[in-house]
């Protein structure tokens, strides 16, 4: 038999819902935004959602990294406090999932040690204990445990390559006109994809990805007599070493603005982990050492690509 008086755990959502309704009215009022895209500005608009902001508290509150279906956990594991709180997040994890009725696949999840002298902690996911991995493919990027990239070289290389065995086999014309947009759009963005997160440290590691392009660059047509210096210079393209600096001095300034206080600097460091980094890179932190990050690296960019302001890149 039911209550007269209803369930009293609905009327107290039911409070808590208008509580949040009338928060979120308050926010909202009295609210305007306006996009700004190089200097032009939109006209003001009033704020009629907070789903942005949302967003934002979201983000910096949660402890997850999510990519699509994927999802990791991370922290500092040198210290017992620190082990015991990944567990703790694992923990709460499938709890959630129990919860909700979406299982893990456990036999995917596994454990990326990453460090010297890493004591390799074994972490349980409910009753299963996860299996400890020497590399895993994230977002497209093979990350290993010693954080070299020498495993992701490989792996750019070895798909490079059987796209242009493919485009050996099936294009019939070796022209220039022919073969160079078969390159930029199919093969050359696999060795720029993302590559200032996994830009090869080593000379072999450098020279098994320039050796994709020398390939490349063989297959065209009247070229084939020429070295691979000369063959760049006729087809207007540049060693990867050099197309990755122009891209080091591209992106890093650009979160690090004349109005950001938190100037790039060089800094010491113990392990080769943290020097071929993109923000410990020498090369690319010698352009912007000296100043400010603006105006001076265009023509320090452009001289280095060889073009003009107006001439559009390969």
């Amino acid at each position: 038999m039911a209550s007269p008086r209803g369930n009293p755990h609905r009327e107290a959502d039911e409070v808590r819902a208008v509580e949040t309704v009338r928060w979120i009215e308050n926010w909202l009022n009295g609210w305007a935004q306006r996009v700004v895209i190089s200097g032009t500005k939109s006209s003001w608009r009033p704020v009629q959602s907070c789903s942005m902001s949302l967003l934002m508290i979201w983000m910096m509150e949660c402890t997850l990294s999510k990519f699509s279906d994927d999802t990791k956990v991370g922290a500092v594991a040198d210290r017992p406090e620190g082990r015991a709180a990944i567990q703790r997040d694992l923990d709460r994890l499938e709890k959630w999932a129990d919860g909700n009725l979406m299982k893990f696949n456990k036999g995917k999840c596994q454990v990326l040690h990453l460090g010297r002298n890493n004591p390799r902690h074994q972490y349980t996911l409910g009753a299963a204990q996860l299996e400890s991995s020497l590399a895993e493919m994230d977002v497209g990027l093979l990350v290993d445990t010693r954080l070299n990239m020498s495993q992701q070289c490989a792996f750019v290389a070895k798909v490079a390559n059987g796209i242009l065995g493919c485009i050996r086999r099936s294009v019939a014309s070796r022209s220039r006109e022919g073969m160079l947009p078969f390159y930029s759009a199919l093969v050359r963005l696999h060795l720029e994809y993302c590559v200032q997160f996994w830009t090869a440290p080593c000379k072999r590691d450098m020279e098994v990805l320039e050796r994709v392009q020398r390939r490349a660059t063989k297959m065209i047509k009247g070229l084939e007599h020429l070295s691979y210096e000369e063959r760049l210079r006729e087809l207007g393209l540049f060693s990867l070493e050099k197309t990755w600096l122009r891209g080091d001095r591209q992106v890093v300034p650009s979160d690090r603005t004349r109005g950001n206080g938190r100037k790039l600097k060089h800094r010491r460091f113990c392990l080769n982990i943290r020097k071929h980094f993109l923000t410990e890179g020498d090369q690319a932190l010698a352009q912007v050492a000296h100043g400010d990050c603006g105006v001076s690296l265009l023509g320090d960019i452009q001289k280095l690509s060889g073009r003009g302001p107006g001439q559009p890149a390969l």
